[in-house]
């Protein structure tokens, strides 16, 4: 659009008070077409607007203003608050703006010029509905009319989850985008309607119940991004607001259950408490002992201690949202299934016990290949706490020398790409037993670092010969298994919290050539106490490659393995890739003859004669919580 030339409106406005309202009411209409595009102007000055020669209202600018604008005398009517003060704004500044343009023409309304954004119509096509006259429709009230708009508004909402869900499973990011910003919009007109409603009426009921529902949603949403500010901005409103139907939400508290195989464990409560980039962990309450039965705490994330004499110590992390419950049972039951804990012994110290339960998948918009949020029931199963390093490689590659079986070793060697071929990483040394290099590729080596360059018929055998060697059957992980690993169950952004760290994990910097030690990346720690799943090497799973997502069906983890000619998932970012895929939820792919030299792994197995059993009938849901909706 090009900026307009005329008379100045201010001028016109003294001029001829009878028109007043009218150019008034078409300068609103002019900007509630821009902000439907999502523009902001920060302040409609006098200078910015204009009577043109055809008779129609016209503006001279169409960019937002800068911070710490210097505004004349004659422009700090016009200036809403937040503006003044060089605070952040958004299209509410506008609205405050047209509130003084209106209040020149004679034609105040009070919400548009409150000192408080939150109270003013949320843009000025919000503003517009409030001055729609009478006339329009005889028999029709302006809050009516209000109230129709607020379901035209609430119908584009469903439609635009529909459309989010469909995008996301198709894995269009870009589509997706495009309707969380306008599902942010409507959200906003939502809001701007009920303070509508409420300037026709503060009494009205319809309004406080309009903005409730709203700010009860959005204050859910936050909780899934886990937006702690937002959350607390919502939950304000929601208060004000409210007229009892939100009373359990507010109050915060939800419920769990806990019971254990066998029973009597000692059960230690901790809360974990946003710090930093991560969490801490406050001690709740004395020690107490299953069964735990309808146990009633404030919302947020939990980790469980679980212990008993003769069995290993359980971490067993858990979820509370407001006013909900977690529950313990799996999709086709109708009763909680109890934690095994495994005899000492069945876990090794190398090893980490990850109890079967609940865990949110997905869902992360920032990590690349992040299918939808979903809520997942996966079996118990011990992983690796380390990556397998080159230490244990060569001890399984020096075995097959010991055992004659020389074109095996040839073939399973770790290599690295050089050029259009792969060149062996370890060296010959006496009787053709392998040994590390010190350097290769340009990179140092050393035995504690994870091992690379392998593909998946290489690990295959590696998990055979490891099988046999420990008597447990091992084999690569799914990739929902790897991100409930890595994420526990709170749907956390990276395995420590929801802000990126650098210092916690190993990702790509230009001064670093090679993998990290394994004993140097401690800090990247799981909930469950797994180490290097945000950085260090990526590493394969076992699943079959799906831009969707992960496989899913029913609530239940599918195993969905890929074979030596279909593209696998990998997880975890790098010291050659970036923080984006150092989050849970990324998935990459790669094929599964890929060698690669930031490409690890590390393995899991089934906990042998893990006894489960159900206890007394407790109500089913869908999903871990009342309403099954992802947290």
């Amino acid at each position: 659009m090009k900026p307009a030339v005329g008379t100045p409106l201010s001028a016109v406005l003294t001029d001829d008070p009878v028109r007043a309202p009218d150019l008034v009411r078409e300068l609103i209409h002019l900007v509630a077409a821009l902000h439907s595009h999502g523009a902001r102007l920060g302040a409609v000055l006098p200078i910015d607007v204009v009577l043109q020669a055809n008779g129609r209202v016209g503006l001279t600018r169409f960019d937002a203003l800068p911070p710490l604008y210097p505004f004349d005398d004659e422009d700090w009517p016009f200036v809403a608050p937040e503006m003044a003060q060089g605070a952040p704004y958004d299209q509410r500044a506008d609205v405050y703006s047209l509130g003084s343009w209106l209040k020149l023409a004679g034609t105040p309304v009070a919400a548009a010029l409150s000192s408080d954004a939150g109270q003013r119509p949320s843009d000025a096509h919000a503003l517009a509905v409030l001055l729609e006259p009478a006339s329009v429709t005889a028999d029709v009230s302006a809050a009516e009319r209000v109230l129709a708009c607020a379901r035209e508004r609430a119908a584009q909402l469903k439609e635009l989850r529909q459309q989010s869900r469909l995008a996301l499973h198709a894995g269009n990011d870009e589509a997706d985008r495009r309707i969380r910003e306008a599902t942010e919009h409507i959200w906003s007109e939502l809001g701007g309607i009920g303070a509508a409603l409420l300037a026709l009426d503060p009494e009205d009921a319809r309004g406080r119940r309009l903005l409730a529902d709203l700010a009860f949603r959005r204050a859910k949403t936050a909780e899934q991004r886990g937006d702690t500010a937002a959350i607390a901005e919502h939950l304000e409103a929601l208060e004000r607001y409210d007229d009892g139907r939100h009373t359990e939400y507010l109050r915060g508290e939800g419920v769990t259950s806990l019971f254990s195989e066998p029973s009597g464990a000692s059960v230690t409560l901790f809360q974990l408490q946003p710090r930093g980039t991560g969490f801490e962990a406050k001690r709740w309450g004395l020690p107490l002992r299953t069964p735990l039965d309808e146990v009633r705490l404030p919302p947020g994330s939990w980790m469980a201690e679980v212990g008993r004499r003769g069995f290993s110590t359980v971490q067993y992390p858990f979820f509370i949202a407001r006013g909900e419950r977690w529950d313990p049972t799996p999709p086709d039951a109708n009763q909680p299934e109890a934690l095994a804990l495994p005899p000492e012994g069945l876990v090794g110290p190398d090893e980490v016990f990850v109890p079967a339960g609940w865990t949110r998948v997905g869902g992360d918009r920032d990590a690349p290949g992040s299918g939808p949020a979903q809520w997942v029931w996966v079996e118990d199963f011990v992983m690796q706490r380390l990556p397998v390093t080159h230490a244990l490689y060569l001890e399984f590659l020096n075995d097959l020398v010991r055992q004659r079986r020389l074109d095996e070793v040839e073939l399973v060697q770790p290599k690295l790409p050089t050029g259009s071929r792969y060149t062996p990483l370890y060296v010959k040394g006496f009787a053709n037993a392998l040994d590390l290099p010190t350097r290769a590729e340009g990179m140092t080596v050393d035995a504690e670092q994870p091992v690379i360059g392998i593909d998946r018929e290489s690990i295959e055998k590696f998990a055979l010969w490891f099988s046999v060697r420990t008597g447990h059957r091992w084999r690569l992980p799914t990739e929902v298994q790897w991100e409930k690993a890595a994420r526990g169950v709170d749907g956390r952004l990276f395995p420590w919290g929801n802000r990126f760290d650098g210092s916690r994990c190993v990702t790509h910097t230009r001064s670093r050539t090679s993998p990290p030690l394994v004993h140097d990346i401690q800090r990247d720690e799981s909930p469950y106490g797994v180490i290097g799943l945000a950085g260090a090497v990526r590493e394969w799973t076992c699943s079959q490659w799906n831009p969707a997502g992960p496989a899913v069906r029913d609530e239940f983890m599918l195993p969905g393995d890929a074979t030596l000619q279909t593209p696998h998932v990998v997880r975890g970012s790098s010291y050659l890739e970036g923080p984006n895929l150092a989050r849970c939820a990324a998935r990459a792919r790669v094929e599964p003859h890929g060698r690669q030299q930031d490409l690890g792994f590390r393995l899991v197995r089934d906990l042998p004669n893990a006894s489960t059993s159900s206890v007394p009938s407790v109500r089913r849901v869908h999903g871990p919580g009342s309403d099954g909706a992802p947290r």
